[in-house]
C-alpha cells in the first residue's frame, strides 16, 4: 500500500504536525516550485520543533550524477551532514510532490 496523499494547500499546520508526531509517512501535492519550497521549509520546521532530525533532498538526483559526476561530492557531503535522520523529505520537481518518509524503526 502506498503512502497517503494530501494537497499541501488543504493540509493545515496542525494536521502536518500531528502526522509528524505519530511518525507517519505521506506525500504532499503542490502546485509549483515556490509552493514546493515553502512546503519543505514548513515540514523541516515542524519536524525539528519535535526534536527530530530530517534530510531534505531532490529526488532523482542520481541522474544528475550520471551526467555531471562532480555533483556527487556535494551530495555525499550533505548525506554525511544529515546522517541517520528521523525523516527524509524528498522534493520532486517533475511531479510537483513532496514525499515525507519516517526512517526510524517504531
Amino acid at each position: 500500500m502506498g503512502k497517503p496523499r494530501y494537497r499541501y494547500r488543504e493540509a493545515s499546520s496542525s494536521q502536518l504536525k500531528a502526522m509528524i508526531l505519530y511518525h507517519e509517512s505521506f506525500i504532499l501535492d503542490v502546485d509549483n516550485k515556490s509552493e514546493l519550497m515553502q512546503a519543505c521549509a514548513e515540514l523541516e520546521e515542524l519536524i525539528e520543533a519535535q526534536s527530530l532530525s530530517c534530510r531534505i533532498y531532490t529526488e532523482y538526483r542520481s541522474a544528475a550524477v550520471a551526467v555531471q559526476p562532480w555533483a556527487l561530492v556535494p551530495i555525499l557531503l550533505h548525506n554525511l551532514a544529515t546522517y541517520n535522520p528521523d525523516y527524509e523529505i524528498g522534493r520532486n520537481l517533475i511531479s510537483n510532490t513532496v514525499t515525507v518518509t519516517y526512517k526510524k524503526k517504531r
